[in-house]
């Protein structure tokens, strides 16, 4: 079953946004722009800035590093 956050997930925090954003671009498969999707980004370029902004990487650097470290 897949989740996706609410229609009010625009009005939730953004670092909790991407605090799930971290958590599936490490431990799922799905492309970028289905978890920014889910996460209740519209633009993928919106996400890719504030994902950038509070964790210093782009989210496919964050995936490449963080979840080779998993493997």
């Amino acid at each position: 079953m897949s989740y996706k956050w609410p229609a009010t997930a625009a009005k939730c925090s953004p670092t909790r946004r991407i605090k799930e954003a971290r958590r599936l671009l490490t431990g799922s498969n799905l492309k970028i722009a289905d978890i920014a999707e889910r996460v209740g980004f519209e633009s993928m370029t919106h996400f890719g800035r504030i994902f950038k902004d509070i964790t210093s990487l782009s989210p496919l650097k964050y995936r490449q590093t963080y979840k080779a470290e998993l493997d």
